[in-house]
C-alpha cells in the first residue's frame, strides 16, 4: 500500500477558498480515478510563516505507478490552475510513502 501526501501552504485570507477547492475539486477528482482512496484532509498545526496556513491531503493507493500517474498528470494541472487563480499565494509539495506496517 502506498500513500500520496501533498502539503499546501497558503495565505490566511485564502483558507476558506482553499478548503472549498480541496473538498469540491481536488479530492473528488482523485477519487474519480478509482485508484486513490481513503482521503485524509488535515490542517497542520505548525506555522510555516506568519500569515499562512498549512494543510495536507493524503490518499492510499495500491500501486506507486498509479499514484505517480495521478500526481504527474491531473493533480499537477489542478494544482497549477489553483496556484494561478490565487496569484501565487499557494505553495505545495508532494511526498510518496510506502506503508510498512502498523504498531
Amino acid at each position: 500500500m502506498y500513500i500520496l501526501n501533498t502539503s499546501f501552504h497558503i495565505t490566511e485570507r485564502h483558507t476558506d477558498r482553499f478548503m472549498s477547492w480541496a473538498r469540491e475539486t481536488y479530492i473528488p477528482a482523485a477519487l474519480a480515478t478509482g485508484h486513490l482512496s481513503d482521503p485524509l484532509f488535515t490542517r497542520l498545526l505548525t506555522v510555516v510563516e506568519p500569515g499562512t496556513v498549512s494543510f495536507a491531503i493524503h490518499f492510499h493507493c495500491r500501486s506507486l505507478h498509479e499514484a505517480e500517474q495521478w500526481h504527474d498528470n491531473e493533480a499537477s494541472l489542478l494544482k497549477a490552475a489553483f496556484h494561478k487563480e490565487l496569484q501565487g499565494e499557494l505553495v505545495y509539495f508532494s511526498t510518496f510513502m510506502e506503508k510498512v506496517g502498523t504498531l
